[in-house]
């Protein structure tokens, strides 16, 4: 598999081994502030004991079947595939078949030390109290988790991304960030941060932009500790769309497969419509698409597939929910 170099502008060039698939195309970040790694199961780091015991739903769901070897973990979902390499300073890559890929760096790359590969994960120890975990996660979500071991910890991490040269990062009302290329196309979306301390306590968390920065604050002071901060980044939300010409005498229906049980519902409707669109022509982009689409979304999480209707009247979204996404 190659990623290509998302600061030129180059798109993601499919890997040549079978796809294999894990839920939806996502690989869990874990910043963990205490560090070295173990090799297997029995003798677990610290990194991954800390997460498992305040944030165990970050373990839950790993990737059994990814690609591991000497140089990182890599994961494939549909046509999306997920890199951690044993080389920090290269940062964490999403490529998507014809789109452009997107690369996450991770706090203190340039001072960690070579990642250890431990039970599908790789363990950075970056050398000022912190260590950074990535996870490839069934679910498909990046997610950017900080587990921080006590009071003298960073509350501060910065993830550089790196884009198609022009592509933009927006803070929206919810906290998350919005990735978008120069011609507004998504590319991701990182979901509002959320936190745990070791009582099952909420911790505020928040996102900054700074350029192409993405910017965890993590306000721990006085929790109990240790901390884990969670968020995640989607970039691919279908496995495939089909339209069907035949199946019923009414009309075409769009037949949507969402990859695993369907996109998060705190992911702006944009983000999941505009990778709806990069699968059909522009006959089925009508706003009655977009408002079953959506419905579905919200309301038939776990059922495959969604299917889209075109003889149904645009009624607007609220009837369409109403009529059970049927209007």
């Amino acid at each position: 598999m190659q990623i290509a170099n998302p600061a030129k502008g180059d798109i993601m060039i499919r890997e040549k081994s079978p796809a294999r698939y894990v839920g939806a195309g996502f690989l869990v970040l874990a910043l963990t502030l205490a560090g070295g790694a173990a090799a297997n199961a029995d003798d677990e780091s610290s990194s991954l004991a800390a997460i498992r015991a305040v944030a165990p739903d970050s373990l839950g769901s790993l990737v059994q079947d990814a690609e591991v070897n000497a140089t990182g973990v890599e994961a494939t979902v549909s046509d999306v595939t997920t890199l951690a390499p044993t080389d920090a300073s290269e940062g964490i890559a999403i490529g998507i078949t014809g789109r452009h890929a997107l690369t996450i760096g991770l706090p203190g790359s340039s001072v960690a030390a070579p990642g250890v590969i431990e039970n599908g994960t790789v363990s950075y120890e970056n050398g000022n109290g912190s260590s950074s975990v990535a996870l490839a996660n069934s679910d498909g979500s990046v997610s950017l988790d900080t587990v921080i071991q006590d009071a003298a910890a960073p509350a501060v991490y910065a993830y550089e991304l790196s884009a198609p040269e022009g592509a933009a990062l927006s803070l929206d009302a919810q906290g998350g960030v919005t990735v978008s290329a120069t011609d507004g196309k998504f590319i991701s979306y990182l979901l509002p941060p959320t936190a745990l301390d070791a009582s099952g306590d909420s911790v505020q968390s928040s996102y900054a932009v700074e350029g192409q920065t993405l910017v965890q604050t993590v306000n721990h002071q006085g929790a109990a500790y240790p901390v884990v901060a969670m968020a995640a980044a989607a970039s691919r939300f279908f496995s495939n769309v089909v339209v069907d010409t035949t199946a019923d005498s009414r009309g075409h229906i769009v037949r949507v497969y969402p990859i695993g049980t369907g996109p998060n519902p705190q992911i702006p409707s944009a983000a999941v419509f505009d990778d709806y669109k990069t699968w059909v022509s522009a006959t089925y982009e009508g706003q009655k698409f977009r408002d079953q689409l959506i419905c579905h979304v919200a309301n038939a999480q776990g059922k495959s597939p969604w299917n889209l209707d075109a003889w149904r009247p645009n009624v607007g979204y609220a009837a369409t929910v109403a009529a059970l996404c049927n209007p």
